[in-house]
């Protein structure tokens, strides 16, 4: 699954990235095989998908939706990491 050329890329701290690579990018054989603006659209697709189980037409899960919530992802400012707990906090 592939971002849009047209969207913007993650604006993330060195931290930030190192926490994305460890935790949460899909890996294949241990090797991180998605960057985090693709995951970010990964997110945002799954969310989109109770969207369309309540009745949100796809024009509108596309438009609306995904890019909202990918949007969201890449303008977060990673802020704290809890390891204790395993949470990622943005602002």
């Amino acid at each position: 699954m592939r971002v849009p050329k047209t969207w913007p890329n993650a604006d993330l701290t060195p931290n930030a990235k190192v926490i994305l690579d460890k935790r949460y990018l899909k890996k294949v054989d241990g090797e991180v095989v998605e960057t985090p603006e693709d995951m970010f659209y990964r997110v945002a697709t799954v969310v989109a998908e109770v969207d369309e189980m309540h009745g949100y037409g796809e024009d509108d899960i596309r438009k609306l939706t995904i890019q909202n919530d990918y949007l969201s992802g890449v303008h977060a400012k990673f802020i704290d990491f809890d390891e204790r707990r395993g949470e990622l906090w943005a602002s």
